[in-house]
């Protein structure tokens, strides 16, 4: 398992490398990472950090900026379940989740959680590697792994089954990460998940690379991109996996605060895009991406295929925008599956307002 592990450290390094360099594109290039000047917030805020929680993955890296200014303490748990308690207990003051987890706090907590923005909209895909698997047809009586229940994934994942007339043929069974899907897939322990990119590019290289090394014929094929498959039937409904929300109390009491972690975000995204490479330096020294992935082999980086900006879903969209997205999302899911999102459409309150 410890070369399992040293292999997925450096193909996923790799790969987050080669995707951000594609969220690149022709933009201007700065030589580092630099903090974000942030006015005091002391006057309106109470506390002396912002607590912010989150998992590792894209949602992480969209933040990265943050870490470098002492205002902002972010903590990252292994199980996004753990992130709700943490927000209602006042461990955390916000948090990333997925928008239908959003909802159901929302429904279930008298009103009391306020969306600020979304932050990913990253392609969902559908890899295995059983050879004769070439479609979601061909899971007919298969097992599938997602990252989380009733994550963003596992949503994505029900709905495609459902139009394609597979929801009693395909068992579905939750892990509790990405990173815990990608040893599995690699080990053999599981043949088919779903994973966000750049974990899907990066299962995919680490397959590769292990088969050719032990001199075998495996692979991993997509054999779905959800989004695809949510488009085809929802086309004015994008498929956002990502959001960050805060309790009521906490964005009606602090107000400046949540306002400059939101104008931070929007900094931290745009610096990412930018100067993709700095970031993946960065995410290194902050040990969201293992220090192993400095080694010799970083130098063949050129040779995998990385994903496009488009799927690597590193956004953060406020206000109206959010909005638009979120309710359109969550309109789909009230006739498909209300319960995840707590029974009903929740009301325009959950909508965070700097007003």
């Amino acid at each position: 398992m410890k070369s399992i592990k040293k292999v997925l450290s450096v193909i996923l390094a790799l790969s987050l490398s080669l995707a951000l360099t594609a969220c690149m594109g022709n933009g201007t290039s700065t030589k580092s990472a630099q903090p974000i000047e942030l006015e005091t917030t002391k006057s309106s805020f109470k506390g002396e950090t912002i607590k912010i929680g989150t998992i590792a993955g894209s949602s992480e890296m969209g933040m990265l900026t943050l870490t470098e200014d002492k205002i902002f303490d972010i903590s990252r748990v292994d199980d996004s379940s753990k992130l709700s308690e943490l927000l209602f207990s006042g461990k955390i003051d916000i948090a990333a989740c997925s928008l239908n987890t959003a909802a159901e706090l929302f429904n279930k907590n008298e009103n009391g959680i306020r969306m600020l923005g979304i932050i990913g909209i990253s392609d969902i895909l559908v890899v295995s590697t059983i050879a004769e698997a070439k479609s979601l047809s061909d899971l007919d009586g298969k097992t599938v792994c997602v990252p989380g229940k009733g994550s963003s994934n596992e949503i994505a994942l029900s709905y495609a089954l459902s139009q394609n007339g597979l929801s009693e043929k395909v068992r579905i069974e939750s892990s509790a990460s990405e990173e815990e899907i990608l040893e599995k897939l690699i080990a053999g322990e599981i043949e088919t998940a779903v994973l966000s990119e750049p974990y899907a590019t990066a299962a995919s290289n680490a397959i590769s690379k292990k088969a050719k090394d032990e001199g075998k014929n495996i692979s991993a094929n997509t054999l779905a991109n959800l989004n695809d498959e949510w488009a085809k039937a929802t086309p004015d409904a994008k498929l956002a996996s990502s959001c960050v929300i805060t309790t009521a109390d906490f964005a009606e009491s602090n107000k400046k605060a949540v306002s400059q972690f939101l104008a931070s975000v929007r900094d931290s995204v745009e610096i990412i895009n930018r100067d993709p490479v700095n970031m993946l330096k960065t995410c290194i020294e902050k040990k969201i991406i293992p220090e192993s992935v400095l080694s010799s082999d970083d130098k063949k980086a050129d040779s995998i295929n990385g994903a496009t900006v488009e799927s690597c879903g590193i956004v953060f969209i406020e206000g109206n925008e959010m909005q638009k997205i979120a309710d359109a999302f969550f309109s789909v899911l009230a006739d498909f599956d209300a319960d995840s999102i707590g029974g009903k459409l929740p009301e325009s309150g959950i909508y965070f307002s700097a007003e």
